[in-house]
């Protein structure tokens, strides 16, 4: 085994640490905020939902903006994307 592959080896190991690191770092007050907080527990605010009693139109209008909206950021970011990377390639 020569140096570069141990080299190789040691940057692969610590890429994918840094990676799995960072995603569970990141991922950790996402978790934590979708259980109430106490404050929300002590006033008594509700902290399940019923959307039984909403009407059809208003599920269907909440859902298609979150399937759309993604599509539409991908519009905007895209040629955005390409402005600040066509020196590189």
């Amino acid at each position: 085994m020569s140096s570069d592959d141990a080299d190789n080896s040691r940057l692969l190991f610590l890429t994918a640490a840094t990676v799995v690191a960072g995603t569970v770092m990141t991922a950790l007050p996402f978790v934590a905020s979708w259980s109430p907080n106490t404050r929300a527990k002590t006033v008594g605010a509700p902290v399940e939902a019923n959307i039984g009693m909403l009407e059809p139109d208003q599920q269907k209008n909440v859902g298609t903006g979150v399937i759309i909206f993604p599509f539409v950021f991908l519009i905007l970011a895209y040629p955005l994307k390409k402005e600040y990377w066509k020196d590189v390639h």
